[in-house]
């Protein structure tokens, strides 16, 4: 008996993909962030402000030395990550992608597909 490859016959699988050329042009608008430093006010509020315009006023803070001043130690602040498990139910569609097989001659196809005429 020889063993080795002998042609039976043909088998053809397809997956199509629609491509659709553009060639358009399209406006773009680019927004760009501008910053001023001003004095404050007299009767400046000390605090974060929109302005009229949209534009977001942010202070900026200075320390001055009065008298003295120490720094001590108040508290600290301990983060820790917690894992908590919970059951959640999903539901949702999903995608499929199918190939259709061909197969011409005597090859024979065996397996999960369905035969294309």
């Amino acid at each position: 008996m020889r063993k080795g490859w002998r042609r039976v016959g043909f088998l053809r699988a397809r997956r199509r993909v629609e491509v659709v050329p553009v060639d358009e042009t399209f406006g773009l608008d680019l927004e760009q962030l501008a910053h001023e430093r001003v004095e404050p006010a007299d009767n400046d509020s000390g605090r974060i402000e929109v302005l009229p315009d949209g534009s977001v006023s942010i202070p900026i803070y200075d320390e001055v030395l009065v008298v003295t001043r120490r720094t001590v130690l108040k508290e600290r602040v301990i983060i820790r990550k917690e894992i908590a498990g919970r059951s959640e139910r999903v539901q949702t569609e999903l995608r499929r992608e199918h190939v259709d097989v061909t197969v011409e001659g005597d090859a024979e196809l065996t397996g999960d597909f369905d035969e294309a005429a």
